[in-house]
């Protein structure tokens, strides 16, 4: 199947002008990526290549997600923890506490809060 984007929507719309590398890990990251919208599609019954198809307005919207996600996991460190913990506590008196993590899955970034 085909990816919804390809390399020069990616640069065109982020922009960005990518190393060969870069560019080497986009064009894999395309078929993932609209792999993945497929799936989610899917999911709620529908068929994302034949909405694609029939009208012009979900093939621009499918390009422009497609290429917004792989430039958000081209923008994601490779090294490093995924997962970023916190503690807030509420002062003067008042007795709250805020306590999560944030993990970094993909491209989406999943909250789980405590308390």
């Amino acid at each position: 199947m085909r990816s919804y984007a390809t390399l020069e929507d990616v640069t065109v719309l982020s922009g960005n002008a990518y190393t060969q590398a870069e560019q080497d890990r986009i064009t894999a990251l395309l078929p993932l990526v609209s792999d993945a919208l497929r799936v989610e599609a899917q999911k709620v019954g529908k068929d994302l290549d034949y909405m694609v198809m029939s009208d012009p307005a979900y093939k621009s919207v499918a390009k422009l997600v497609t290429a917004d996600i792989a430039v958000r996991v081209m923008r994601q460190s490779l090294t490093g923890d995924p997962v970023t913990q916190f503690t807030e506590l509420a002062g003067r008196g008042i007795s709250a506490q805020l306590e999560g993590q944030a993990v970094l899955v993909g491209n989406a970034r999943l909250m789980k809060e405590q308390n």
